[in-house]
């Protein structure tokens, strides 16, 4: 029994590792005289911090695409950073964007290609592990 429920949470920690997201964050709380951001990544990015004029916004997450709302009428600075160890180098986006009241502006973040090596490393070890997890699961039965 402890063996089955051992191997459900291998499986399902294989499944859910590191899965990217979308996510919205408002900032500020007023929504007179403001926009919106959208941000889409070329691909997605871990380890992502994202700034607007100086205030933080997005801290060590795993994005697909952000949502900015509520930020006010006019020119605005834009940092996007992400410190992700599977690519050739980081990314560090620093953009001035002009945003306008009630529309939405979209932006595309180019990434930087994968490095091969990382992602031959940790699927070959992901591979083994799980074949001998199985392995040992049915032949311990």
């Amino acid at each position: 029994m402890k063996k089955s429920i051992l191997f459900l949470l291998v499986t399902a920690l294989f499944l859910l590792t590191s899965c990217a997201k979308s996510l919205t964050v408002n900032y500020q709380k007023s929504d007179e005289n403001t926009g919106s951001i959208t941000i889409i990544p070329t691909r997605p990015t871990s380890r992502t911090y994202v700034m607007l004029n100086g205030k933080l916004l997005v801290k060590n997450e795993n994005v697909e695409q952000l949502t900015i709302k509520n930020v006010p009428e006019g020119q605005c600075q834009l940092q996007y950073v992400s410190d992700d160890s599977d690519c050739a180098r980081n990314q560090d986006s620093n953009i001035k964007i002009n945003v306008l009241k009630d529309k939405e502006q979209n932006m595309l973040i180019a990434v930087p290609v994968d490095r091969n090596d990382y992602w031959e490393f940790w699927s070959s070890l992901a591979t083994a592990s799980y074949v001998a997890l199985v392995f040992t699961y049915f032949t311990n039965k």
